[in-house]
């Protein structure tokens, strides 16, 4: 159920485990594999028809989850000579 109130300031953090989106174990959703390779087709197609740079550079930090948690900004270009049809 969703709870808007989960994301007020100074709420409870969740349960380790509290998000898991296909679920785990016998009753794993069967659209599971069908999604990821939507989601990387997805990313090749606009890896196609986009350059992406990143719009400001920082220093390196040996953290590797701040790649994830915390990206740096960056810059989306339409390519000139694209292919891939892409509507967003």
């Amino acid at each position: 159920m969703f709870e808007p109130s989960r994301f007020l300031p100074g709420a409870p953090q969740p349960a380790r485990f509290a998000y898991m989106p296909f679920g785990i174990g016998r009753r794993t959703c069967i659209g599971t594999q069908f999604t990821l390779t939507e989601l990387v087709l997805g990313l090749a197609t606009m890896d196609r028809a986009f350059r992406i740079d990143i719009a400001e550079p920082r220093q390196s930090s040996r953290d590797r989850r701040r790649a994830t948690y915390n990206p740096p900004p960056f810059l989306l270009q339409r390519r000139q000579n694209s292919v891939a049809a892409v509507s967003l």
